[in-house]
């Protein structure tokens, strides 16, 4: 039987489609590539509970993913990684080692 196709919700990458197949209500979305479902027995409740929730998972995961786009993060410089290391390992080095690497 082939599926049939209720709604879509959200843009590219953010895609929720809803369909009927085989006695059930499906949402499906993609994940990095892999195809991900969410499905419930088949009624007219269950169709618009299916709808909604794919409505608000599309829109949450569009959401999430401009707020990581917005955030800004600090440029891994030489100087930055080698401070770290320093912190994280300094203890554990020789007394020599640890006068050489003071500055």
């Amino acid at each position: 039987m082939p599926r049939k196709q209720l709604a879509s919700y959200g843009r590219r990458r953010f895609r929720v489609n809803v369909f009927v197949a085989r006695g059930l209500v499906c949402c499906e979305w993609r994940v990095r590539g892999r195809r991900r479902t969410k499905s419930w027995p088949d009624s007219t409740k269950t169709r618009e509970v299916a709808k909604r929730w794919a409505e608000d998972y599309a829109d949450e995961r569009r959401r999430l993913e401009q707020e990581r786009a917005a955030a800004v993060v600090e440029p891994a410089t030489l100087q930055l990684l080698w401070s770290r290391y320093r912190l994280a390992h300094g203890e554990s080095w020789r007394p020599k080692t640890r006068t050489l690497y003071a500055g």
